[in-house]
């Protein structure tokens, strides 16, 4: 239900903003959600029983706001980029492709990640989604050109830059 809320208004939301903060500010979001549960996690542990319900409220806030912004970018920017990225002959093949993508990796990282969870607990987190996901943002950042309503053309003249 989260993800069809979530959906919906970014649907509408994306529209509107540049696609560049867009991106990027979904990717920081979803790093600050997943950040805040880990820390919420180990603080829930550390604290006394009054306390550490508040904690408990914590992983589950985060996990809902991650889950928020999963479902916020993966129908709109799927679709959104791939429209304004690939020529008419070949959006369907880059929509499918992107789909396709972000079920193998889903799938190759909760397998990666539950056997490691059980091995380390929460820390499992932070080098397999934490830090991928910091130097991926700062890769971003630092390359990636505004897309909303320039040609094809213009915005790999800039990516080839």
């Amino acid at each position: 239900m989260v993800s069809l809320i979530a959906g919906t208004v970014a649907s509408h939301v994306t529209t509107h903003l540049p696609r560049r903060k867009a991106i990027i500010g979904s990717a920081a979001f979803n790093l600050a959600f997943l950040s805040l549960y880990v820390v919420s996690d180990r603080l829930a542990q550390a604290v006394s029983p009054p306390w550490s319900r508040l904690f408990d409220y914590g992983c589950l806030v985060t996990l809902l706001g991650a889950s928020f912004r999963i479902g916020a970018s993966i129908s709109p920017l799927a679709f959104f980029l791939p429209s304004e990225l690939l020529p008419q002959s070949h959006r369907s093949i880059g929509i499918a492709f992107i789909s396709f993508l972000f079920l193998v990796l889903g799938f190759l990282l909760s397998g990666a990640t539950l056997p490691a969870y059980e091995s380390y607990g929460i820390y499992t987190f932070i080098p397999l989604i934490l830090l991928p996901a910091a130097i991926s943002i700062a890769y971003l950042h630092h390359t990636l050109p505004e897309m909303k309503d320039r040609q094809i053309h213009e915005i790999v003249a800039d990516l080839m830059r």
